[in-house]
């Protein structure tokens, strides 16, 4: 087993919590983000074993993803909705799912725990039709989806003296903090922020690159290193 497979399973472990893990289902990134101008996103699902499966997509609202714990919310109205509702993708090959967002258009951001099940159409079928044991082998895997303002408000604080970040908009976005100023520094500090959230350690207040992450744009912050500049749209290499 390779050191990239492992740090791959580390990062979904990290990133999906108690979500049940194996190599059957591929997804192209943990995390899903829809766009306060999006409606919907197509993502691709990997069927990487030597059998015909079927694919079934559900989710779940919750208040908040991290490791303060995922409440679900009840929902009275429908907020997604997706297409197909039953995909059979073949051996080693790809399909996709449409996840389509149809709640408010507000200045609210909404998490969802979306959950993707895996299981052989031969013991579907026969499960169909009557002849399968009580057991019926499954994998199923999850990841986030966010759902960005429709009346976005990307705001944010910055205190290098202080050492502070504080996100003080209604959109979540990801920090990137350097060690110096060189944008190829693989051992940067890399964390989410969400709407109200406060970060606060020295790591700030060093001399070093610091970015907000957010609709697609690395945007430099901070004046520590302002002899860099920065192609907003293509980011660090």
């Amino acid at each position: 087993m390779s050191k990239q497979f492992l740090n791959k399973i580390c990062l979904m472990l990290m990133l999906f919590g108690t979500a049940n893990m194996a190599s059957a289902v591929y997804f192209s990134s943990y995390i899903y983000e829809m766009g306060s101008d999006e409606s919907f996103i197509s993502k691709p699902v990997k069927n990487d074993t030597s059998v015909l499966n079927l694919y079934t997509v559900q989710s779940f609202k919750i208040d908040q993803p991290g490791d303060k714990g995922e409440n679900i919310i009840y929902a009275k109205d429908r907020e997604i909705i997706y297409t197909p509702v039953k995909l059979q993708i073949a051996a080693n090959s790809t399909d996709f799912f449409k996840l389509l967002y149809i709640g408010p258009k507000d200045d609210q951001e909404r998490y969802y725990r979306v959950v993707f099940t895996e299981i052989p159409l031969a013991a579907f079928a026969e499960q169909e039709h009557g002849k399968a044991t009580s057991f019926m082998p499954t994998v199923s895997m999850s990841t986030i989806m966010v759902v960005r303002p429709r009346k976005q408000k990307l705001q944010y604080v910055i205190d290098e003296k202080q050492g502070i970040i504080k996100n003080t908009g209604n959109t979540f976005f990801r920090v990137i903090i350097h060690q110096r100023c060189k944008l190829n520094d693989e051992s940067s500090t890399q964390f989410y922020m969400l709407p109200g959230e406060e970060y606060k350690n020295d790591v700030v207040k060093q001399k070093n690159q610091k970015f907000i992450v957010a609709n697609k744009r690395y945007i430099a912050v901070g004046d520590q290193c302002p002899e860099q500049v920065l192609d907003e749209e293509e980011g660090p290499a």
